[in-house]
């Protein structure tokens, strides 16, 4: 019977880990053409969320100081 326990809490860690993956992917993977299509059409922007997401991620150094230390 603990066997049965387990294999249910395994199945269900990973369905949860494979549903945030999936999710992480695809916001990355829409972000990136609708950012280029620059499409402004939808009355619901999803997109705000996802911005502030993204450019907490995209937190690194200026590239700034690289340039002037050459």
């Amino acid at each position: 019977m603990s066997t049965e326990t387990n294999i249910i809490h395994t199945n269900r860690f990973i369905s949860s880990n494979i549903s945030r993956h999936n999710n992480l992917h695809r916001s990355l993977y829409e972000s990136h053409p609708r950012r280029k299509g620059r499409e402004r059409q939808e009355p619901y922007g999803p997109r705000l969320r996802s911005s502030r997401r993204s450019r907490r991620r995209h937190h690194r150094p200026p590239h700034r100081a690289r340039q002037e230390h050459r």
